[in-house]
């Protein structure tokens, strides 16, 4: 009996996942057959949350009555989300949770080491092609005719096809002999590389612009810079995730633009400035 109520709430789970990786294309494509687990994990923490529901609740333990239905709720909302919002990376913890609740019930039980690693077995086998086909990568600019590496510092061998790196470098020797080590700079987008060679410090309290990760409007974040008494922008020209940073910090270079004034053209960045407010004689 044991084994057939086993066989039955892990059957979706196994099913889905053989046929996802045998063939390829079941709910997603290939490259993503990690993400058509999230149904019947979902599927199978509501049975489990009905099975575990009337003991949960004589045992006075309503948080754990009310897990299931919460981590199933709230991931089914954040997939309704993804149309406004386009991000619903954040409820991967839900998914390790609801595995978990799922796998509970035979927490007494001498199979329960046989079902946890057949889990994680299955979702390491799902998780192989996207690994393996470096799908993020897929995002970024990969169309120069030749790969440039650095060859010091902090990023010493990081590789890049041209011409960001030859941009990002004439770039820090801009930024060398221009901007004093004092003053702070905002870079838009976010550059990281830019930070973590110069040593300097996102002045702004945010380093994602997107509207998913931070509240601030374009005109906002401007204001925030102003009341940091920021005074220098680096604005990246020669996106290397092009159509997904174009739509990140839309409307945020317009913004800095009408109160910052195009100090230089490099061949990847513009250089904006402005000035610092006169400050009145002290009495």
């Amino acid at each position: 009996m044991t084994t057939a109520s086993l066989a039955l709430l892990l059957g979706p789970f196994v099913v889905v996942s053989a046929i996802t990786w045998l063939c390829g294309r079941f709910f997603v494509e290939f490259d993503y057959p990690l993400l058509s687990l999230w149904v019947p994990v979902m599927i199978l923490t509501l049975v489990v949350g009905l099975w575990q529901l009337p003991s949960a609740l004589s045992a006075s333990q309503p948080v754990r009555a009310m897990l299931p239905w919460m981590a199933v709720i709230l991931t089914f909302f954040s997939f309704l989300s993804q149309g406004y919002t386009r991000s619903s990376y954040g409820i991967w913890a839900f998914f390790a949770l609801m595995v978990a609740y799922a796998v509970s019930p035979f927490g007494s039980d001498r199979r329960q080491p046989l079902v946890c690693w057949g889990i994680a077995l299955t979702l390491t086998l799902a998780a192989i092609p996207y690994v393996y086909h470096n799908i993020r990568l897929r995002y970024v600019d990969q169309r120069g005719a030749s790969l440039q590496t650095v060859s010091s510092g902090p990023l010493r061998g990081f590789t890049a096809y041209s011409p960001h790196l030859s941009n990002f470098a004439e770039l820090l020797g801009f930024v060398a002999d221009h901007i004093p080590e004092a003053e702070p700079v905002v870079c838009i987008p976010q550059e990281e590389p830019f930070y973590v060679v110069t040593g300097r410090r996102n002045p702004l309290p945010m380093v994602i612009f997107d509207r998913t990760a931070t509240p601030f409007s374009p005109e906002s974040i401007v204001e925030e810079a102003g009341r940091r008494q920021v005074n220098w922008v680096i604005v990246k020209r020669v996106l290397q995730m092009d159509w997904i940073l174009a739509k990140e910090i839309k409307g945020i270079p317009e913004a800095f633009s009408r109160k910052y004034t195009i100090v230089a053209r490099l061949k990847g960045y513009d250089i904006l400035y402005r000035s610092a407010p006169a400050q009145a004689d002290s009495p």
